[in-house]
């Protein structure tokens, strides 16, 4: 009989948090960073594969302090499709939309 090892995993993620760089063993400032301290100019570079562009920087001011918030996506409009489709899954309309759309109504005469 061979060796078995188990695991169990939260649906979600299986093993640690780690940079996005291959074979980085350097560890993540915290669990929602991407990549490390060495690899952390790369926040700043598009994440859709093969582009190289730099990633859109959002300006807003609020009780007159200027927010700066930097997305993941460059200028280009199919790769700011792609971010908004992203975030638009987590929220919890979009999923009520598609049920809706899927959903046959009967309506009482």
């Amino acid at each position: 009989v061979g060796k078995c090892q188990a695991i169990v995993a939260d649906g979600i993620s299986i093993g640690h948090p780690c940079c996005g760089i291959f074979r980085c063993t350097e560890p993540l400032p915290n669990n929602q960073h991407l990549f490390c301290l060495m690899h952390d100019d790369l926040h700043k570079i598009c994440h859709v594969v093969g582009c190289e562009e730099p990633v859109v920087v959002k300006e807003t001011v609020a009780d007159g302090k200027a927010i700066c918030k930097r997305g993941k996506g460059c200028v280009l409009p199919m790769h700011q499709a792609m971010e908004k489709k992203k975030f638009a899954k987590g929220k919890a309309a979009f999923i009520l939309k598609d049920r809706y759309k899927t959903e046959v109504f009967i309506v009482p005469l």
